[in-house]
């Protein structure tokens, strides 16, 4: 294969496995008749198991779906191997594009879910999503809590170990003033309240 090739070079070769015979499930003009459900079944089996593709590598040999196409014939369903669900393809299509779309996919959440269970294992729990209008809030604590001074946070070093969303929505010192301000307001009134109600 070249390099010059398109990138889809996965499907091209899903659509050459097919077999080229007349019997196919595309609407017939010649008179003779389209497989059946179990035809068309075996027919996607050896495509599977001769298809030079590795698409067909990530699932379970195919089985007749009870979904319907828009023509009202069994869809084929290709379950995954690693999320153990459907992919169904109507009969008439021989592109490989969704099973491997929904491979890939998959793959790289496995992927994903091995990296944290290994951080997990030596005691690092991610800290998850963080929403980036809580960053000058979140940031003004970090600063409030030990005194910190507000450059300590435009430190190279520092910026290293934060969070993506963290760093890329990191407020000016002026923010961060008026956050760490309003900070100090809200505990004073809360402290306020709280001997108020104690007398």
């Amino acid at each position: 294969m070249s390099s010059t090739e398109p990138s889809n070079a996965n499907e091209d070769e899903c659509i050459r496995t097919e077999p080229e015979t007349p019997g196919t499930s595309q609407p017939n003009t010649t008179g003779t008749q389209e497989l059946t459900d179990r035809e068309e079944l075996i027919r996607a089996q050896k495509t599977a198991t001769n298809a030079l593709s590795n698409a067909y590598a990530n699932y379970y040999p195919p089985q007749l779906s009870i979904q319907k196409d828009k023509r009202n014939r069994a869809m084929i369903a290709y379950r995954c191997r690693i999320c153990e669900r459907p992919i169904n393809r109507p009969t008439s299509d021989s592109s490989c594009s969704n099973l491997l779309k929904h491979a890939n996919a998959c793959q790289k959440k496995q992927r994903e879910a091995q990296s944290s269970h290994n951080l997990a294992a030596v005691g690092i729990s991610g800290t998850g999503d963080v929403d980036p209008q809580e960053v000058p809030q979140l940031c003004a604590i970090w600063c409030a809590e030990a005194a910190r001074p507000f450059s300590a946070l435009a430190d190279p070093s520092h910026k290293m170990i934060l969070h993506p969303t963290v760093v890329k929505h990191m407020p000016s010192d002026k923010v961060l003033s008026r956050s760490v301000h309003m900070l100090y307001t809200a505990v004073q009134d809360s402290h306020r309240k709280t001997l108020i109600v104690s007398r």
